[in-house]
């Protein structure tokens, strides 16, 4: 099978509401029969991560736990509004526990098998412990998520993804902008947010009308090279 191009994005996650925020844009990208392996040592937030993406796709985020002891966890996505296209369900899986893919043959592996994910989404933490697996069902298209801890609560995720990817709306707007906090209203904003780097509209506008009724202060005078930089 020849090699697919890749494209990679990083970011710093200064905190949990940014791990969040970002995973949020990538369920809202994520498409039937998708599959996600995602590293990360014990306590980088895998799981974290994955109630955030199980928001995004229509899932009860209380639903999402690691699913260790149950290794395969499936979610079933809400009905969409707006007569759009159905969501896809999650498949949550954990194979800290297995010790080679040959393992998942007793749990029901084969039903993700064939035209088995095209509704079905697959996120599988300890991913190196199943690959065989795990490339046999993307047809080697896999979306490698990795979670570095970087201090107490930062964290540095890295997407390595099929060139392809690119074409989606959220993905194009992650490998432009970054997680921020909502100075408005205080919230991380998700990269694909429309009103980034806000979190809505309104805090938008009402952060205009701070500008307008002189609430904010540049802390300088103005000089001609700060009038050049907007031309």
């Amino acid at each position: 099978m020849p090699e697919l191009a890749r494209i990679r994005i990083t970011h710093e996650l200064p905190e949990l509401g940014a791990t969040a925020a970002i995973g949020e844009t990538i369920g809202r990208t994520l498409r039937g029969s998708d599959v996600v392996a995602l590293a990360g040592e014990m306590g980088a937030g895998k799981t974290t991560l994955v109630r955030s993406i199980a928001v995004a796709m229509g899932i009860d985020a209380g639903e999402v736990s690691s699913p260790t002891f149950l290794v395969v966890a499936e979610h079933v996505a809400a009905d969409a509004q707006d007569n759009a296209e159905p969501r896809p369900d999650l498949v949550h899986v954990d194979a800290y526990r297995l010790g080679g893919a040959d393992e998942l043959d007793s749990l029901g592996w084969d039903r993700f098998e064939g035209d088995g994910m095209a509704s079905r989404v697959l996120i599988a933490e300890w991913p190196d412990r199943i690959g065989e697996a795990l490339d046999d069902l993307a047809g080697g298209a896999i979306a490698q998520v990795s979670l570095e801890i970087t201090g107490r609560s930062s964290r540095r995720i890295t997407l390595d993804l099929p060139e392809a990817w690119l074409e989606r709306e959220a993905i194009e707007a992650m490998s432009r902008r970054e997680p921020i906090r909502c100075r408005a209203e205080g919230v991380w904003v998700s990269p694909d947010n429309p009103a980034w780097p806000f979190s809505t509209a309104r805090a938008q506008q009402a952060d205009l009308y701070k500008w307008f009724a002189g609430d904010y202060r540049i802390s300088r005078d103005m000089s001609e090279a700060d009038l050049d930089q907007g031309e």
